[in-house]
């Protein structure tokens, strides 16, 4: 009797020497799975776009069908086939676009959470001693707060009105000192 591994297609080959999960990858190279259908907005937009107009045609073709013969007999075959089909079709692919419609609305919502997201935390590190509840601090030892020498609001240091002027143009104050008004357009915060 033959032993098998003396037939060339069953030899078996010495171990190479290799690191295992590189063997792992190697074996697992040539086997080839069957690519699972990924049904994306893609895929929902094109099979609506296919069902719908096929479905309004088949519910014409089924009309044009039942309204040109006399006989009940032969009317019932085209309200089936023409009509149920059609209809169902134009439903199904009805679904689909509402389907395509409702992926598309969740990736804009997810886009723009990350866009808002992404501007939080490039505010939250432009920002100097902000704290974890947003509390920027001025009269309870926080960062100072800036106004102008004859201004009657105070700034923080990151708003527009006094973040380019030289420093001899500005004095530090406290929040809620006599006179001054916390800032709109910074928002800072108030005594």
């Amino acid at each position: 009797m033959t032993d098998v591994t003396d037939i060339p297609a069953f030899a078996v080959e010495p171990a190479k020497s290799s690191a295992p999960d590189q063997d792992l990858s190697e074996a697992l190279a040539g086997v080839r799975r069957r690519a699972q259908l990924a049904v994306t907005d893609r895929w929902l937009m094109m099979a609506g776009a296919v069902m719908m107009p096929l479905g309004v045609a088949l519910t014409l073709l089924g009309w044009y069908g039942a309204a040109h013969t006399t006989r009940l007999f032969e009317q019932v075959p085209y309200l089936v086939s023409g009509g149920i089909l059609g209809l169902g079709l134009i439903v199904i692919g009805g679904a689909c676009y509402f389907g395509y419609w409702l992926s598309r609305q969740f990736g804009n919502q997810r886009e723009m959470l990350d866009a808002l997201v992404r501007i939080e935390e490039r505010l939250s590190a432009g920002v100097p001693g902000a704290t974890a509840n947003g509390d920027s601090g001025g009269s309870r030892g926080g960062p100072p707060l800036y106004a102008t020498k004859t201004g009657t609001m105070y700034h923080r240091a990151d708003c527009p009105v006094v973040l380019n002027r030289p420093s001899s143009e500005l004095r530090t104050v406290r929040a809620g000192e006599k006179g001054l008004t916390p800032c709109r357009i910074c928002d800072a915060p108030e005594a």
